[in-house]
């Protein structure tokens, strides 16, 4: 065999035998509790650690284009499809931790978040944890952080009085209707 053909061997080998990259198991389970919800009601989101050690969330730091930042106390971010793109919005209500509560989940350990949105549309949750905590050095390194998203679930408008009807319902609050009969006491 000439030279360039071994080299052929050796690459075609290498390439066979070398372990190829695989993305390791997430290590948080992130569940909303119901597939569809209505405007503004609470939705539960579960945030399971499936592994054996500790994992420590992370509360995001967003800053918007134009300069404002948002910090809200929970280590979730929510976003909601327009078109083909995930966007990030504001949750409307959300149950804040307790002062006691830690952002650290200890193996298999579940954690409970709620929050609200406004507007229908789809939406999903993305969770936030350290992957690694950095080094203050040297050399120095900054700490990782990793997000797991949820799937994604429906926000439906709720039902409300149809247009037609709300100028007869704002005639009626202003002139309420002249009740008549007996009012029979009770024994």
């Amino acid at each position: 065999m000439n030279c360039l053909s071994d080299r052929r061997l050796i690459v075609l080998t290498f390439l066979l035998v070398a372990p190829l990259p695989s993305r390791a198991q997430d290590p948080l389970g992130v569940e909303v509790l119901e597939s569809s919800h209505r405007n503004w009601d609470a939705i539960t989101v579960r945030v399971k650690n499936v592994t054996n050690q500790v994992i420590t969330l992370a509360v995001p730091f967003n800053i918007a284009r134009d300069g404002s930042s948002t910090v809200l106390p929970l280590p979730i971010d929510v976003e909601r499809r327009e078109g083909a793109e995930w966007k990030l919005c504001l949750p409307t209500v959300h149950r804040l931790p307790s002062q006691t509560m830690t952002l650290n989940l200890h193996g298999k350990q579940t954690r409970t978040f709620l929050f609200g949105v406004s507007g229908p549309g789809q939406y999903r949750v993305r969770v936030w944890y350290i992957a690694d905590p950095g080094d203050l050095g040297p050399p120095k390194r900054l700490p990782d952080f990793e997000s797991v998203v949820s799937q994604p679930f429906e926000v439906i408008p709720h039902e409300s009085i149809p247009t037609d009807a709300l100028p007869a319902l704002a005639a009626l609050c202003l002139r309420p209707l002249r009740l008549c009969g007996t009012i029979k006491p009770s024994r």
